[in-house]
């Protein structure tokens, strides 16, 4: 009896942490779902939408390139095939595989599937990204209680 008694409370007491990182894996893996959309958004603006002639550098220094979602932060030469994407912030659109809407997903909406912030900016939200090896960023910028852009913000190396 005293070893079932033991083991209900060991039990019992490991539940809230086994919620606590059941809950810190979903946050993760919705970083890791908007990490992933934000570099195949980019991809594909990199590869299939924007004309050449915006993509060349002189002197491969970083420069942005304006979309009508928003805008896409390049460094590197396209000549040489070494063009890299660094920022992307888009301020329109629908995102339905990530549940986002710009202009209508709410803040709780966001702290629920993101968990709190990193730090908390004025009307952004900053959330540290996946990498490993270096520090990115994830950023929500609010208003009005409601989404009003993302904006990815990678590390190269």
């Amino acid at each position: 009896m005293n070893r079932l008694l033991c083991a209900s409370l060991l039990l019992a007491s490991l539940g809230p942490v086994a919620a606590q990182t059941a809950e810190a894996r979903v946050h993760h893996e919705a970083k890791v779902s908007l990490d992933a959309f934000g570099h195949g958004y980019a991809a594909a603006l990199l590869g299939n939408a924007l004309p050449a002639t915006q993509l060349e550098a002189k002197y491969a220094k970083p420069r942005a390139v304006k979309l009508a979602q928003g805008e896409l932060s390049l460094s590197g030469t396209a000549t040489d095939k070494d063009l890299a994407v660094t920022e992307l912030k888009l301020t329109r659109g629908n995102f339905p595989t990530l549940g986002l809407q710009i202009g209508v997903t709410p803040v709780e909406a966001l702290l629920r599937d993101y968990g709190p912030p990193e730090k908390r900016e004025g009307r952004r939200l900053v959330y540290r990204g996946i990498a490993e090896i270096c520090v990115d960023h994830l950023v929500f910028h609010i208003g009005n209680g409601v989404l009003q852009g993302i904006e990815w913000d990678w590390c190269s190396d």
